[in-house]
């Protein structure tokens, strides 16, 4: 079953079977978007768009969500798909990943931040629940050490660095711009420089780089 909510012309799937957690999301996301609401993973494949962004919860009635991103990234890979759940296990998030989520939230640190989550995830970020961006950069640091002598060292002012650093904690655009004191255009116009600089189109892709490149270890 799929439900129409009412709002804003801007229309976010949520594919997400728990009724009193719908009912909890629309509290933070109306009249922002208008919400539909697909409860399966048959009915996200049956929703009608555009739609500007996807939220996907992985434990669905009638399969894996993660098998919903991969499906709604292989169709429309400008579209936005955020990730929205309980589970945490490293397999779990890279598999999501890999898939093409843009984002990684935990349920319980969503509260009144998915909206702007979604405009983050619009505007070309990947939003990220703190734990979720350490455990990511975690694993990246366990990953054997890649010789990067011989390779082009991109220029990035001080302050794109520092842009970076907070990305790689997990803070959102509002709390990286609040912690920089910068206005959101402003931290917009780094974050564009810092994916041009790095040949990269997202947030994670940029932390990855950077420390892949040994650039978040300049003080």
């Amino acid at each position: 079953m799929i439900l129409f909510g009412m709002g804003s012309a801007r229309r976010l799937l949520l594919v997400e079977d728990d009724a009193e957690y719908v009912a909890a999301l629309r509290l933070v996301i109306e009249p922002e978007f208008e919400l539909v609401v697909a409860e399966t993973a048959a009915a996200a494949r049956q929703a009608s768009g555009p739609f500007v962004a996807v939220c996907v919860d992985l434990g669905l009635p009638d399969g894996d969500g993660t098998e919903i991103v991969r499906w709604l990234v292989e169709r429309q890979p400008d579209l936005p798909v955020i990730v929205v759940t309980v589970h945490r296990s490293d397999r779990r998030i890279l598999a999501a990943l890999r898939a093409g989520a843009c984002g990684y939230l935990l349920k319980e640190h969503v509260g009144t931040r998915l909206a702007s989550a979604v405009e983050e995830a619009i505007d070309g970020g990947a939003p990220m629940s703190p734990a979720i961006a350490r455990r990511l950069i975690s694993l990246v640091a366990a990953l054997p050490a890649v010789d990067v002598r011989h390779r082009p060292q991109p220029e990035l002012t001080d302050r794109e660095l520092t842009v970076i650093r907070t990305f790689s904690e997990g803070l959102t655009y509002q709390q990286a711009a609040a912690t920089l004191g910068i206005s959101l255009n402003t931290l917009r116009t780094h974050v564009r420089n810092i994916y041009e600089k790095l040949a990269v189109g997202s947030r994670t892709e940029a932390v990855l780089s950077a420390l892949e490149l040994g650039l978040l270890s300049r003080r």
